[in-house]
């Protein structure tokens, strides 16, 4: 887990700056949403659909899939 949101918190941070637009909040919201994201995370109420999600994925060289993000959280906990 703690890899995963390592990068995703980057690549959120980076779209929210690129695309301000796109979100309701701003940066100084950041640890409050990551923390959310967590918790969606761990209980597998997420929404993987982001571009955050996707450049994590990508990052991470993992499918953009729930089923592919729970093996990666699983496996390099």
């Amino acid at each position: 887990m703690e890899t995963f949101m390592i990068v995703y918190v980057e690549q959120l941070k980076l779209a929210v700056e690129q695309n301000p637009e796109e979100y309701g909040w701003s940066l100084d919201k950041l640890p409050n949403v990551v923390a959310r994201m967590r918790a969606a995370i761990s209980s597998k109420t997420f929404n993987h659909n982001s571009t955050s999600f996707r450049k994590t994925c990508k990052i991470l060289g993992i499918k953009h899939t729930r089923k592919a993000i729970f093996e990666f959280i699983n496996t390099y906990q």
